[in-house]
């Protein structure tokens, strides 16, 4: 089985830069304070567009709360 990388845009980058130094990084919209994953440019939770900012989890450890393996 091939794996295929995710593609990388402007909502996403930020979170590739963490990786290359160690960091996790999640987006946090600025209108409902709701963290987000995967990014990008409209808040899931209450609709607000273009209102995130980057967060940065810097906790060596987690905790995964759902995998999709497909």
């Amino acid at each position: 089985m091939s794996l295929t990388r995710p593609m990388v845009n402007r909502d996403s980058q930020f979170f590739w830069d963490g990786t290359a130094v160690g960091e996790l990084r999640i987006q946090s919209c600025n209108a409902c304070a709701s963290l987000r994953f995967p990014p990008g440019p409209t808040c899931p939770d209450c609709g607000a567009q273009k209102t995130a900012e980057e967060r940065r989890v810097r906790q060596r450890e987690g905790r995964l709360v759902e995998h999709d393996g497909a």
